[in-house]
């Protein structure tokens, strides 16, 4: 491929990547689901809790209806988390283990 082409790919896919990454967050009532296989995804009792830490794992394939959202934002970039029911427990989940996680981190 002529360098030139490489060149127009390379700053079509960055764009790409760009918009994805800058795609919202999910509203309050909007249904997410989760995509975090073998069902590993945290219910957190606070955004952003710590590894153990977790009230329950999350079901792979569950539709979860977003109650509010927060953003946590860490040294590198920032983080989106859903507060949500799940069962009889109410807590949160990242995007990052929802249909709604951005492509790349989303900046601080």
């Amino acid at each position: 491929m002529p360098k030139r082409a490489m060149l127009i790919a390379f700053v079509l896919s960055a764009a790409v990547l760009a918009a994805q990454a800058e795609e919202p967050p999910a509203e309050m009532g909007e249904l997410i689901t989760v995509v975090t296989p073998d069902n590993r995804a945290r219910l957190c009792p606070v955004a952003n809790c710590d590894d153990g830490a977790e009230i329950a794992r999350i079901r792979t394939g569950s539709q979860l209806e977003v109650m509010e959202t927060e953003i946590v934002t860490l040294p590198l970039w920032a983080v989106v988390w859903y507060k949500v029911s799940y069962k009889t427990k109410i807590g949160w989940v990242s995007e990052f283990d929802t249909n709604k996680a951005p492509a790349q981190p989303r900046p601080r």
